[in-house]
């Protein structure tokens, strides 16, 4: 009672709560109980004394055994709705500090559970999912790196992807394009263009080349004068898949693309996120862009086979990480720490009227 912290321990007969642990409780209170015999084993010698048939009554031992009569918060016959409300409203009108949620593992780990947890001050450090083991919603560190890799043994990718993209474009904000091959989402996310088509797909290439071209060109004088290089806007790019995007690109487009993945660093304030199955990944790995800007050790993969195949690797590989997992399960990968979450993978009910 020192620090200021008191506890009240409810239970609904004497056997619930251990007798070791009902030792540290000094006061004890008896409400209504069914045999009369166990208000002794509470309150102690009651000499007969037992509380009336009335709702709250109760017997309580200070300097001598008393009854009581508890007040009735409400005219309810149960109040359990007005005690929610009541704490709802007190709750709402709260300002200060308060406790941290206790943390489950929810049946869906959608954009709207997600959404309270968007740091305004770090944009792309982004809640990607909840972790498995510590139930601690983890935090994908999306800014660290100039390409993000998204994989996947199958098709699973393009699901989270997709959800992924709605979840920053709406909720985290950052601006930026998608490229929306399977055209999985509406044109417009929030703050997130998405393009679908051949022509639109080309056009964004050409003009993302010509941004890469411009802010490497900008930052690469600025250091070479000793001059203090140019502020750029945040640019998120998401490619949603790769492989599709290349297939409907020029051959002008396709090197475009190329440059744009080898060309790019962290320092021009571009983030690009590519999601695509891992066989069509592994048929670029010897790329100049990948083996320049692609960490085998980072990533986010989704659903079943991480442990068979070699474009994304763990510093250490568990039996956990070897067994059958549904495509809402997946692994953080952070500097070959990995991690298992189930993902980000459900939309709201208003993120489907908005679509």
């Amino acid at each position: 009672t020192k620090y200021g912290i008191y506890f009240f321990l409810t239970a609904l007969g004497t056997g619930a709560v251990r007798f070791r642990l009902l030792q540290n409780f000094k006061q004890l209170i008896a409400l209504q109980l069914n045999d009369e015999s166990d208000y002794s084993t509470i309150v102690g010698k009651t000499d007969g004394l037992f509380p009336s048939k009335f709702k709250g009554r109760g017997l309580v031992k200070r300097d001598e055994l008393y009854e009581f009569q508890i007040a009735r918060l409400t005219e309810d016959e149960v109040p359990f709705t007005f005690i929610q409300t009541a704490c709802k409203q007190v709750a709402g009108n709260w300002t200060g500090e308060t406790a941290r949620k206790i943390p489950i593992l929810p049946d869906e780990v959608n954009t709207e559970f997600l959404s309270e947890y968007v740091d305004e001050n770090k944009k792309l450090n982004i809640p990607v999912g909840v972790e498995k083991n510590t139930l601690h919603v983890h935090y994908y560190p999306f800014y660290s790196a100039y390409i993000n890799m998204v994989m996947s043994a199958g098709v699973e990718y393009r699901d989270f992807a997709a959800v992924l993209s709605e979840f920053i474009g709406t909720k985290v904000k950052a601006k930026g394009i998608v490229f929306d091959i399977p055209k999985a989402l509406p044109e417009d996310i929030g703050t997130l263009k998405a393009y679908s088509t051949a022509r639109e797909c080309e056009e964004q290439v050409s003009a993302l080349f010509e941004t890469v071209l411009y802010r490497n060109n900008t930052y690469k004088d600025a250091l070479e004068k000793g001059e203090k290089t140019e502020e750029f806007e945040h640019l998120l790019v998401i490619i949603n898949s790769l492989s599709m995007l290349k297939s409907t690109l020029s051959e002008q487009g396709k090197e475009k693309l190329s440059l744009i993945l080898e060309k790019g660093t962290v320092d021009y304030k571009i983030t690009i996120i590519i999601a695509d199955q891992v066989k069509n990944i592994s048929s670029v790995s010897f790329e100049k862009w990948y083996k320049a800007n692609v960490s085998p050790s980072d990533g986010i993969w989704v659903g079943n086979g991480i442990t068979e195949q070699y474009c994304m690797k763990a510093n250490k590989t568990t039996s956990e990480m070897h067994d059958d997992i549904t495509p809402e399960f997946g692994y953080s990968l952070i500097k070959g720490k990995c991690m298992k979450l189930k993902l980000l993978n459900g939309r709201t009910e208003e993120d489907g009227n908005d679509e």
